[in-house]
């Protein structure tokens, strides 16, 4: 089945843009999307994504030249510590890292390595793993422009978590540069659980995008308003971008800009939403 799927990607990537991303919507969507009188919220994040041209999209996509961008705009002081960031996996001293971090690739998704104990991990192995992944041209792989010609590196992280030992992913979905709800990601690793609240974080909104509901409400973080204000700082200017924190015992870090989430192919249900949120992007 693996190498059906990469057989099947490889004939896909010989496709020109409009023809990949409107098959892909098919094949998600079970519908053709409307490109030329948009509506549905994935239906104008695709007309963005094959129309809308902002070199600075080029910067903040990319997980190490955003830092220095989060750094200009609202500190360095809310950037997870880096511990390095190399061109290839034969650069990384494995030796000298602490026994617990994260590694990710620049540019792209889902290419990530999540050390909990360094002893677990057989290097040789995965250094190879690593520098097959830099080889992969995500561009051709999601059609997403921000990629397109963006040669991949790696940046090794502080590994994450609170207190209790979880890491909840605060994901802000602005439109038009203001936030208007927040999905909070939980348990990804293992039962992952994905919520939705209000921008006031008083209500659990009742629609779903790829992952259950948890069972249980989350609790406002104290410094919850702050992490607001922060989402609006970074936001501004941009018609559609999600903007992921984190919230660490109280402690705030920037995560990542994400202009087309699920690579707009994440049907939201019910579908009712799909055009209420289509109503607030402008295209």
């Amino acid at each position: 089945m693996k190498r059906i799927n990469h057989f099947f990607a490889w004939l896909l990537s010989f496709l020109p843009d409009r023809a990949f991303t409107k098959l892909t919507f098919i094949l998600k969507h079970r519908k053709f999307p409307n490109l030329k009188n948009p509506v549905l919220f994935n239906e104008k994040l695709l007309y963005l994504k094959l129309t809308d041209r902002d070199d600075l999209y080029k910067i903040l996509v990319d997980k190490y030249m955003v830092r220095e961008f989060i750094k200009n705009k609202i500190g360095d002081e809310y950037l997870i510590p880096l511990i390095g960031h190399y061109d290839n996996a034969n650069e990384i001293p494995f030796e000298q890292l602490p026994d617990k971090f994260a590694l990710k690739l620049t540019n792209g998704s889902q290419h990530n390595i999540i050390c909990k104990d360094k002893n677990d991990i057989d290097w040789a192995k995965s250094k190879k793993i690593i520098n097959k992944w830099l080889k992969y041209d995500f561009y051709k792989r999601t059609r997403e422009w921000p990629y397109k010609d963006k040669k991949s590196k790696i940046v090794i992280e502080q590994y994450m978590v609170d207190s209790q030992g979880h890491l909840n992913d605060f994901k802000f979905w602005c439109f038009n540069g203001q936030p208007e709800f927040v999905e909070i990601d939980s348990e990804r690793f293992y039962n992952h659980k994905r919520d939705f609240y209000n921008i006031e974080f008083n209500h659990k909104l009742p629609f779903y995008i790829s992952h259950k509901h948890s069972e249980s409400s989350f609790t406002k973080p104290i410094n919850y308003e702050k992490m607001v204000e922060i989402v609006k700082i970074l936001a501004k200017g941009l018609r559609y971008v999600r903007i992921d924190l984190y919230n660490i015992d109280g402690k705030i870090y920037f995560g990542e800009f994400t202009f087309y989430p699920g690579n707009c192919n994440e049907p939201i249900k019910p579908k009712l939403y799909e055009k209420t949120f289509g109503s607030l992007i402008q295209v």
